[in-house]
């Protein structure tokens, strides 16, 4: 049983990493109760 979920959790980042999303939007963050520009700067990095 947890080889079996390993096995699809490991299909399912492979399938997520291999570019199926390369021709959708990026994807953006609005803030909504708080604007400060520091954590803005720092989620856009990472």
């Amino acid at each position: 049983m947890r080889t079996g979920l390993a096995v699809a959790m490991a299909a399912v980042m492979l399938l997520t990493m291999s570019g199926l999303g390369t021709g959708q939007e990026p994807v953006t963050i609005t803030y909504w109760q708080y604007f400060f520009q520091s954590k803005v700067t720092l989620v856009d990095e990472l």
